[in-house]
């Protein structure tokens, strides 16, 4: 009767309490907060002293009665997934149409492939001998080398092993070309860069403090401050989806200190002076901290840069005719290669069991010629007596031999 409705009921808030404790830990939400202190007296739970702001996580680990060392795996992992925002490197000082003080940045030419001539080999069989099973071999190949210790050929294991390592090399060699042909195709895109005249300059030779002229439907080269765009409003539609994958147009605005530049042509461009100050590299799309200070009569000493106007590489030009912009980052201190990981080294899941077991086929291995040298010193030590034992194989042929010959006689 109600005996079981309360249980139904109490089984009910468990599962549900469970449901909720799963969400949590996939938004990790208010993992920065430490546990609350609570105090309780019998029954009732009472919390009096200090108040703190309860941790839903905690409250859910709470109610299901988890363990304290299991709230602090799921706090660390929360507080681990929260926190994967880089650290920005130093301030740095961009100086507009002077590109002899801004020559200590990095450049525009990027590299994503996870080899190159000379880490090819190393790398390849560092990521090969990861595998266990491909070190087990490896070392019985070498065993079969020396005479005398294996009953089987000197090349069964050394070919096989050679053929499975080639074919891998052959693969990895083969992504690796078309990852530096995308990269070569990036870095030899081309961009109007203002240098005096407009210069048609390959993305790779893009440095940090030039203009840049980009028109309707082309990818911008760098991270660049708008400066001003066709639109009477100087505002400008960009397209992110290679960023955060929304396909719809952001507006971006350009600095009301530079909207009105290269309405009437490049030589307000040309003569524009001032410097950009702003946060080092990282990886925060969303977030940018700096102001710009431009030498004129009538303008203030510095202005404040917002996020809209910043346009970020890897997003497209829409629906405007063009926009200039200043490039800030280049190459792989922009905030799309910030974010984007270099080819890594995989394990997938079977490999990690894989080489358990092979760890522990190893260890048998060993236990058993360990075991077997043991008793057959032990045996030999107790059967010293025996003659047979002492014989060279070749003595104990003659010997046979003459045994026959003698057995042949006839009597």
């Amino acid at each position: 009767g109600n005996r079981g409705q309360m249980a139904r009921q109490r089984e009910l808030i468990q599962e549900d309490d469970r449901v909720e404790l799963i969400e949590l830990r996939r938004q990790g939400s208010d993992a920065d907060e430490e546990f609350p202190l609570r105090r309780s007296v019998g029954n009732q739970g009472k919390s009096y002293g200090v108040r703190h702001t309860p941790n839903p996580l905690v409250s859910a680990c709470e109610k299901l009665k988890v363990s304290n060392w299991r709230r602090y795996l799921l706090f660390w992992k929360s507080h681990s997934r929260i926190h994967k925002a880089e650290k920005p490197k130093p301030r740095r000082t961009i100086h507009i149409n002077s590109p002899q003080l801004n020559r200590h940045f990095c450049s525009n030419h990027i590299s994503t492939a996870k080899y190159n001539l000379l880490s090819f080999f190393p790398l390849f069989l560092f990521d090969q001998f990861r595998r266990y099973a491909n070190l087990f071999f490896l070392a019985i190949a070498l065993l079969q080398q020396i005479p005398g210790i294996s009953p089987t050929g000197r090349f069964t294991t050394a070919v096989p092993l050679f053929l499975v390592l080639l074919a891998v090399a052959v693969k990895e060699i083969i992504e690796d070309l078309r990852r530096h042909r995308a990269d070569s195709r990036q870095n030899r895109q081309v961009v109007k860069v203002l240098r005096g005249v407009y210069e048609d300059t390959h993305w790779k030779n893009v440095v940090v403090g030039d203009i840049v002229w980009v028109r309707d439907k082309q990818f911008f080269p760098a991270d660049l401050l708008l400066l001003s765009s066709s639109d009477p409003k100087s505002i400008c539609y960009v397209k992110t989806s290679n960023l955060d994958g929304e396909t719809n147009l952001k507006i971006k605005q350009a600095h009301p200190e530079t909207s009105l530049l290269g309405l009437s042509g490049r030589a307000d461009l040309l003569q524009l002076k001032g410097c950009v100050e702003c946060e080092g590299p990282n990886n925060r799309l969303y977030e940018f901290t700096g102001n710009i200070s431009v030498q004129g009569k009538g303008r203030r000493a510095a202005e404040p840069i917002l996020t809209n106007q910043i346009l970020l590489r890897g997003s497209q030009l829409r629906n405007t005719r063009w926009v200039y912009g200043l490039v800030i980052y280049t190459g792989h201190d922009s905030k799309l290669l910030r974010n984007a990981n270099r080819a890594p080294l995989k394990r997938s899941n079977m490999e990690s069991i894989t080489n358990g077991q092979v760890l522990y086929l190893f260890f048998v291995l060993v236990v058993l010629s360990l075991v077997s040298s043991i008793a057959s010193t032990v045996w030999n030590s107790l059967n010293s007596h025996r003659f047979y034992l002492r014989m060279e194989a070749s003595t104990y042929v003659s010997a046979q031999a003459q045994q026959s010959s003698i057995c042949s006689i006839p009597s």
